[in-house]
């Protein structure tokens, strides 16, 4: 079975009027995320999903990591560099 990475699609750092951007933070960290996970192997155990919220808000952007038989981890307050 596979790993999941799972990437919260409506986090954002900044409210919804000091956005200098149509999408949400998240959203970018799971296609940037996406796209380097589809040129680095095409055999990885590592699955990339989009969710609509984590519920951490207090704390963008968030992604949980989730194996088979294995804990799960919430991992928050994620930097982007856009």
């Amino acid at each position: 079975s596979k790993h999941i990475l799972y990437i919260c699609k409506s986090c954002n750092t900044q409210s919804n009027e000091e956005k200098n951007h149509k999408q949400s933070e998240g959203l970018y960290l799971f296609n940037q995320l996406q796209l380097l996970h589809q040129n680095w192997s095409k055999n990885s155990e590592l699955e990339i999903q989009s969710v609509d919220c984590l519920w951490a808000c207090g704390h963008p952007c968030v992604v949980a990591f989730s194996g088979a038989d294995k804990f799960t981890y919430l991992l928050m307050d994620l930097p982007l560099s856009e």
